[in-house]
């Protein structure tokens, strides 16, 4: 499955500039199998989201969440649907608890983005993966990202960060299974990201 997941949207992203329609059907120009709308801070809702799925039933549409911590880090949850159990700032020692309470999944999103170095209490937590590519991801942030998941023993993820058609599938993610739930692809991100296959969809010779 070549995933996409890292989403936003016009719907519920206020710097998302195309709609859920025009991102998912960039999503299968593009050529990916799948997607995670990971919106700000907030989680689809079941209806809205079906919607959605229906009307495009050649892709797969997962829902996820882009959460802002306590110290504006910035961390992609998969496997919680709840949005009671998630908001903006939450400490991270209790997002990292939550996650692990549901069996789901955190990703770091562009970690070094705003700065050379992470928090303390950011290095003692340990996500499952951490972002390596994106639209987010400048090139002299990934020799730091490497480290990074070298000091969590955690692997990497690609994604496009997109907010607009043009960079949906940019970056991508090849799992080695088809997951069909959102906890499922928790689980494949829990215990398979060391063998995550990751693509530059602008030149796939530079995927890892």
């Amino acid at each position: 499955m070549l995933i996409d997941m890292h989403v936003h949207t016009s719907r519920y992203s206020a710097c998302g500039r195309s709609t859920p329609q025009d991102m998912a059907a960039a999503a299968l120009r593009a050529g990916l199998d799948a997607i995670v709308l990971t919106e700000h801070d907030t989680i689809w809702r079941r209806s809205e989201w079906q919607h959605l799925q229906d009307q495009y039933p050649d892709l797969k549409i997962f829902r996820g969440i882009e959460v802002t911590s306590d110290l504006q880090e910035h961390f992609l949850v998969i496997g919680i649907l709840d949005p009671q159990l998630l908001w903006p700032f939450m400490d991270e020692r209790h997002l990292f608890a939550t996650v692990e309470t549901e069996q789901a999944a955190i990703i770091h999103a562009h970690p070094y983005r705003y700065g050379d170095k992470l928090p303390r209490r950011i290095l003692q937590l340990r996500p499952h993966a951490v972002e390596y590519m994106s639209n987010n991801v400048r090139p002299d942030m990934q020799p730091r990202i490497k480290q990074l998941a070298v000091h969590h023993k955690c692997g990497l993820t690609a994604s496009s960060d997109g907010h607009i058609t043009d960079t949906v599938g940019m970056y991508a993610t090849r799992l080695p299974r088809w997951p069909q739930t959102e906890k499922e692809l928790a689980q494949v991100l829990r215990t398979a990201s060391a063998s995550l296959e990751l693509v530059d969809g602008r030149n796939p010779a530079v995927g890892l």
